[in-house]
């Protein structure tokens, strides 16, 4: 994955007539998910803010040009356990979701950071209010295997009964792996 991710950016790289936006996207959603496959979380969050300063910057970029840029960065701050910030950036790429007008089975993508960040503040009724959500949309499209066992995964986390999320500081399983791999096969663009 990681030579064919290097081969396309430089073949787009070549080509006078790749937008921008297209370098960034690329950059902000294989790349960073990339990264995080490989557990490196500084590297990731460098690579989504700085592909998301690139975006903001190209003018008429939109909030589809945003949304899984966004996404990604919430991934790899969820990584790093700055709960508070992927909440923001979680929501960020949701809004742009629905203002790009995107499909339920995308908008559920976005939802999957969301809950997880939601469930680490201590937001539980919002996070499985979220997971539910996501899982039952994802669980009707055969295409999202892996995003499927994920949202799955999370509402069965949250959803427990008694279970509260770890005490500030404490391991929290990583979804490092899962997240990359429903990058890899649920990204549209």
């Amino acid at each position: 994955a990681t030579a064919r991710y290097a081969a396309a950016d430089a073949g787009y790289r070549k080509r006078a007539d790749t937008p921008p936006v297209a370098l960034a996207k690329l950059e902000g959603g294989v790349g960073v998910h990339l990264a995080l496959a490989h557990h490196q979380l500084r590297q990731a969050e460098a690579l989504a803010r700085r592909a998301l300063a690139s975006v903001r910057a190209v003018p008429g970029a939109g909030p589809q040009d945003r949304e899984w840029i966004e996404e990604s960065l919430a991934d790899c701050l969820n990584e790093q356990h700055r709960w508070r910030e992927a909440l923001d950036a979680a929501e960020a790429a949701l809004a742009d979701a629905h203002a790009a007008e995107e499909r339920a089975e995308y908008v559920s993508l976005m939802q999957l950071p969301r809950a997880r960040a939601l469930y680490e503040l201590g937001r539980h009724a919002e996070a499985l209010a979220a997971a539910r959500e996501a899982h039952d949309v994802l669980s009707q499209i055969p295409g999202q295997l892996s995003a499927n066992k994920e949202a799955a995964a999370l509402l069965q986390r949250i959803d427990r009964p008694g279970h509260r999320p770890r005490k500030r500081g404490s391991a929290a399983p990583s979804s490092t792996s899962s997240s990359a791999a429903r990058s890899a096969t649920s990204h549209p663009r």
